[in-house]
Order: C-alpha cells, then structure tokens, then sequence
C-alpha cells in the first residue's frame, strides 16, 4: 500500500483536482469508497469522513492509482478524515477502489526540524531546545509545547551501548513489543511504554509516563519520547504526527 501511494503522488496533483467542481456520483460508491478508506486507515466509527470533492477520472481496472495508462472512465474521490486528505480512484460500480494518495489536510503550521540524521516536522508554536552533538554522534532535541506541564516530545540519537542504558534507568512498569521497521528503512524497531523519573533543570525530580518508538540505523538508535502527564490524550495526535513524519537521512 505505501509503495502505491508513493507512486501515485507522483503522477496526481491534488491542485488540479481541488479545482474541479463537485459531480453527481452515485451514492452508493461514495460510501463505498468511505467504507474502504475506514477498513484500509483502521478508522473508528466514530471519526467522521467527509466528501470533499468527486469527479470522472479516467482508471485502468487493473492499475487504478494510473501508473499505467488508463483507458476507461471511472471515478475520482476525495475524502478527509483524521487531518488527513485521501485520494481514491473508483470504477463505475464501487466494487474496485484504492487509495492512490495521502496528505497532511491541516493548515500549513508545521515547522521542519533538520536534526543529527532526520529530518521531522513540528508546530510551529512549539520552543525546540537542541542540546547539541556530543563527540560520540550522540544527540537530544526537545520539542515543547507551550502548556509543558502536558508533556513534550524528546528526539534521542544513541549510539547502541546507550540506548540499552536508556532503557535500563529511573524507569518502571517497562513493557516493549516489536515491529516490522522495513518501511522506515531501518534494521528493527520496537514500542516501548513505561514509567520515568526525570531530574528537571530546576532539581525537581517528577514521573512521566513515557511513550517511545525506536528504530535502529546503521550506527545510531533513534528513539522518538512522548513524556506526558497522566492525561496523555492531550498530546497523542502530536507524537503521531511526529512519528510520521520521521524521516532518517541519508
């Protein structure tokens, strides 16, 4: 699926479809259409999904997303959901449907972050605080909203030896659980939830509970911090948001 939308990003452009007055599709394959996008992204029901744009679009049924020349009409539909924007082409009935393209849907107010080896996006409102590269390539970048009693998000590079330290200290309740990493194009990844004891600058010391990703990289372990105050959901869409749009440099 992600390869096919990476495909498609390159032969549609959204702006070209925006432009475009709403058509009278059938109902029925809108919902269909609907109903694919939930099954596909593992939406809730109780996320709505809206119709922002529906027009004839040329489709070849065995290669809907147009990476090889279409040679029927079909539809195109375009729905957001969750923040996001997605991009499906249709045929006739709505029996053949896929998802040919994924955006951010939310207004431009993300600022790019280019740290040691990734590059991420983050709110603009946010204050980064960058403690710079140690000697050994080891890094940490800090990213606060401004209510930090919420929480803030932490980007950590490590080399090996420290990311197993990482894990072992001021921390309880651990539990990890792994994950294919391969569309990340790193060597492994795992999630890990626990509970930790952190010094702040002004000697307080205060428990977090901390949601974090790893992933693994030729020399460095890249961990991605959700340290958040019991109510976590306040900064869940944001550390989702951080997660992908993580991107490893080569």
């Amino acid at each position: 699926m992600q390869t096919r939308l990476l495909l498609a990003a390159v032969s549609i452009s959204y702006s070209a479809i925006a432009c475009q007055p709403a058509q009278n599709i059938p109902k029925k394959v809108v919902e269909k259409a609907e109903a694919y996008l939930r099954s596909q992204m593992h939406l809730d029901r109780n996320i709505p999904v809206n119709t922002e744009a529906q027009t004839e679009q040329q489709i070849n049924q065995n290669d809907l997303c147009q990476t090889t020349e279409p040679l029927e009409i079909g539809f195109q539909i375009v729905l957001v959901a969750d923040g996001s924007r997605y991009t499906l082409h249709s045929d006739r009935s709505g029996n053949n449907v896929e998802i040919c393209m994924a955006e951010d849907a939310q207004p431009d107010v993300f600022a790019k972050y280019t740290g040691a080896g990734y590059t991420v996006k983050y709110p603009q409102s946010w204050r980064v605080t960058d403690e710079g590269l140690e000697p050994n390539g080891t890094n940490r970048v800090q990213f606060m909203p401004t209510d930090r009693s919420l929480g803030y998000i932490e980007i950590d590079r490590l080399n090996q030896v420290n990311a197993e330290l990482d894990t072992a200290k001021n921390i309880k309740n651990f539990k990890e659980e792994k994950f294919d990493a391969i569309p990340l194009e790193t060597s492994s990844g795992s999630m890990q939830e626990y509970v930790q004891l952190v010094v702040e600058k002004s000697g307080e010391q205060r428990e977090w509970k901390v949601k974090a990703l790893m992933f693994k990289s030729d020399k460095f372990v890249y961990k991605i911090k959700l340290l958040s105050s019991e109510d976590e959901s306040a900064l869940e869409k944001d550390f989702e948001q951080f997660v992908r749009e993580f991107r490893l440099v080569k």
